[in-house]
């Protein structure tokens, strides 16, 4: 059985990375945090923990009285 190599899976990782990455970065701004908030989502457990706090907490976009989209 032959191996797959190095750069092949590096860029299959990459590629996941930023699918992941961009929706929840955007998903997050505009909610009125920081983007940099979505590299929790790569922690196991961690993102449950974010998911659950970011779905019940109140946004800061929202107290500001931001446009819904």
């Amino acid at each position: 059985m032959r191996s797959i190599g190095f750069f092949p899976v590096l860029i299959m990782m990459l590629v996941v990375f930023a699918v992941i990455w961009f929706p929840w970065s955007r998903i997050f701004s505009k909610a009125g945090y920081s983007p940099w908030l979505c590299l929790t989502m790569f922690v196991p457990l961690v993102n449950l923990v974010v998911l659950y706090w970011f779905a019940f907490s109140e946004w800061p976009a929202l107290r500001r009285g931001a446009p819904s989209a």
